[in-house]
């Protein structure tokens, strides 16, 4: 027969292991995005520095009818 303290117990270790999955998780995703936006500041000023001046640019915008 199950007891009370029975899943009392099994819902304690249930809790545990979810807990330490969502600090897993919340670890893993603090570091991807420091990675996303280091990777965006660098790409930014390659471009930048490849791009030239902002005077020497064009646009070009095309009207489809």
């Amino acid at each position: 027969m199950i007891e009370p303290e029975d899943l009392k117990k099994k819902f304690g270790e249930l809790q545990q292991a979810v807990d330490e999955t969502a600090a897993s998780i919340k670890n893993k995703g603090t570091i991807i995005a420091i990675v996303a936006v280091i990777a965006m500041a660098v790409v930014f000023l390659w471009g930048r520095r490849k791009g030239g001046s902002v005077a020497g640019q064009q646009l070009e915008v095309y009207r489809i009818r």
